[in-house]
């Protein structure tokens, strides 16, 4: 992240500029920007607890989330799945679907979701029709520029939480920039390309930051490989 510049969301290298465009994300996931738009079921601020609470209806149970101001916590809807001795099928999918696309595609440092996307999960058979490109790309972007300006080096804990499935950005690069990606583990290009790295196989030990930043910085610019 240490190229990540958020006012322009792009790779600031030392041969000019590169970012991850939607038809990278594509190419890389085989998530698609057609379809459905994903929308919240209402607009405005975030519901509280007791709102959200009673967005969720009856698929708590009898288990109230806990309380947090930005949302309800995953780990909530991951004990209802798990004590849901008397769920019907129906109420257990959409607690599973809930659970999987909050926690992949709207993912954050504080670990909760917005109560209001769950009508995406009413009708789990329209599910394949909505453009997950979207929100997935949305969230990873703007999940790289927030990690950017809450950091702070000079602080004693200097912690970076990424969320917006980070492994993307490590696919990104090592299709785009040869020189960091590990042998080990690839396979001939296919569609997703994301799954030729380290499919049933693990990758190759990463190499440490200070290493991966010279690396970066020694790099051949006439190796760099800039369509996805």
């Amino acid at each position: 992240m240490r190229w990540w510049w958020d006012t322009t969301n792009t790779f600031h290298f030392p041969w000019g500029e590169m970012t991850i465009t939607p038809e990278d994300y594509t190419a890389l996931t085989g998530l698609t920007f057609t379809g459905n738009p994903v929308r919240l079921s209402s607009d405005g601020p975030s519901p509280t607890v007791a709102e959200g609470t009673r967005l969720l209806g009856s698929w708590m149970g009898s288990r109230l989330p806990s309380y947090q101001p930005r949302g309800i916590p995953f780990a909530d809807l991951m004990w209802a799945l798990e004590h849901g001795v008397e769920e019907s099928p129906s109420r257990q999918a959409r607690l599973f679907y809930l659970h999987f696309i909050t926690s992949t595609f709207l993912s954050g440092p504080t670990d909760t979701f917005d109560p209001r996307w769950i009508g995406m999960v009413e009708d789990v058979s329209t599910l394949g029709d909505y453009r997950w490109g979207d929100l997935g790309y949305a969230t990873l972007v703007g999940q790289m520029s927030l990690s950017v300006r809450d950091s702070d080096p000079s602080r004693r804990h200097f912690v970076i939480t990424l969320a917006g499935v980070p492994r993307l950005i490590e696919l990104w690069a090592f299709e785009h920039l040869p020189w960091l990606a590990p042998r080990k583990g690839q396979r001939p290009l296919e569609f997703p390309a994301g799954r030729r790295w380290g499919w049933k196989k693990k990758l190759t030990v990463r190499p440490p930051p200070d290493t991966v930043w010279h690396l970066i910085q020694d790099g051949n610019p006439e190796h760099v490989v800039w369509t996805p």
